[in-house]
C-alpha cells in the first residue's frame, strides 16, 4: 500500500490538482489509486470530500490531518485490515499540510507508520521562484481584501507577514527535516517547470503512471489579475475597499480581458531580498536532491510592476469606487 500526501504550498495550483483528482474518481479507482474521503459525508457533506469540484476553491481532502495528523495512523490502521487495500495508492492533498510538514512530530510520525505497517509514504509538493510567488500574493490581496498598496510596501514586513513568511521559512525546514528521514520518498518540483500540465505531472509522479481518457481540471481554477485588471482594482480599492472585495473574485471568474501577467523587478523587493536569497537557495537544494540550476534567480522577472503602467485605468477604478460612495 501506498500513502501520497501532498503539501499544497500557497500559489502552485493545488486547486488545479484537486479539481483534477475529484473529477477523475472512477477513472482513478479503475486503476487502484484513491482520493477518498478521510471522515464522513456528514460532517464534510460534499463529493469526494473535500475536493475542489467545478471550481471551488476548498482545503482538499488532507484537511483534517492539518487539524489533527494523528488522523493518518487510524486511516491506516482501517485499510490495512482490508486485503483488496494492499495494492491501491492513497492520495490526500490540503494546502495546510506546509506548516504541519515543518514540524519534526510529523516526520517521525510518518516514519513509524511506514516502518510498523509496512506502508510505502511519499511526500509531494511545489514550489515556485521567489519574485513571481510575492507577485502572485500581491493580486490576491488586491483581488481579495481590498489591498491598495504599492508592492514595494505589501512586502517590505515579509519576515513578520503571516500571510507571506511561512512560504520562505517552511520550505528551508522540510529541507533539513527530509535529510533525516530517508526511509520516506520525498519529491519536490518547480511549479514554473510544470504549471502547463500540472495535473498529469502530480498524478505521474504520485503514482508513477499515466491514464488515459482523463478529464482536465476546468479551466483555470483560482486565476491570477491580469495587468489591467489589477491596475483598475488597485485604483478602486484606494477610495472604496468594500467594493473592491465584493467584485475581485467575480472578475477573476470572467475570461481574462487581457493577456498580460503582473511582473515584478528584482528592485521592487526591498527589504525583503536576503529572505528571498535564502529561499532561492533551499530550493536549488530541495529540487531533485541538488544544486538545480533551473531554480529561477532573483531577477528572473525583469520587467516593472504595474502598479505604475496603467494610470488610466488606474484612474479609472478610483473614479467609479468614488461614484458608487458617494452614491450610497
Amino acid at each position: 500500500m501506498k500513502i501520497v500526501l501532498h503539501i499544497g504550498a500557497d500559489k502552485t495550483g493545488s486547486t488545479a490538482i484537486q479539481q483534477f483528482l475529484a473529477q477523475n474518481i472512477e477513472l482513478l479507482n479503475s486503476a487502484r489509486i484513491e482520493y477518498p474521503n478521510i471522515l464522513p459525508n456528514d460532517i464534510y457533506p460534499r463529493a469526494h470530500g473535500w475536493a475542489a469540484i467545478d471550481g471551488i476553491n476548498v482545503n482538499g481532502n488532507g484537511y483534517p490531518l492539518f487539524e489533527d495528523f494523528s488522523l493518518l495512523q487510524k486511516i491506516v490502521n482501517t485499510l490495512i485490515l482490508d486485503p483488496i487495500n494492499h495494492n491501491k495508492t492513497f492520495i490526500f492533498s490540503s494546502e495546510r499540510l506546509l506548516k504541519t510538514f515543518a514540524d519534526e512530530f510529523t516526520w517521525n510520525n510518518l516514519a513509524q507508520i511506514s516502518e510498523s505497517n509496512n506502508v510505502k509514504i511519499a511526500i509531494i509538493a511545489y514550489c515556485r521562484d521567489a519574485i513571481p510567488y510575492l507577485a502572485s500574493m500581491y493580486t490576491e490581496q488586491i483581488k481579495s481584501a481590498g489591498e491598495s498598496r504599492k508592492f514595494s510596501e505589501y512586502i517590505s514586513g515579509v519576515p513578520t507577514n503571516p500571510d507571506l513568511a511561512p512560504h520562505f521559512q517552511y520550505f528551508p525546514q522540510i529541507l533539513q527535516l527530509s535529510r533525516n528521514f530517508p526511509q520516506l520518498e520525498f519529491s519536490i518540483f518547480r511549479y514554473e517547470t510544470y504549471k502547463k500540465d500540472l495535473a498529469e505531472h502530480f498524478l505521474l509522479a504520485a503514482t508513477n503512471s499515466t491514464l488515459l481518457g482523463v478529464l482536465p481540471p476546468k479551466g483555470d481554477a483560482n486565476r491570477s489579475l491580469t495587468n489591467l485588471e489589477g491596475n483598475f482594482l488597485v485604483g478602486l480599492n484606494e477610495v472604496n475597499p468594500d467594493l473592491g472585495r465584493q467584485i475581485g473574485w467575480r472578475i477573476t471568474a470572467l475570461p481574462a480581458i487581457d493577456d498580460r501577467k503582473l511582473t515584478i523587478s528584482e528592485g521592487d523587493i526591498g527589504d525583503a531580498k536576503p529572505l528571498c536569497e535564502d529561499y532561492v537557495s533551499a530550493m536549488r537544494k530541495l529540487v531533485l536532491g541538488s544544486e538545480s540550476p533551473e531554480i529561477g534567480d532573483l531577477d528572473s522577472n525583469p520587467d516593472s510592476s504595474f502598479r505604475y503602467g496603467n494610470e488610466q485605468i488606474h484612474q479609472l477604478g478610483k473614479f467609479i469606487g468614488n461614484f458608487i460612495k458617494d452614491g450610497k
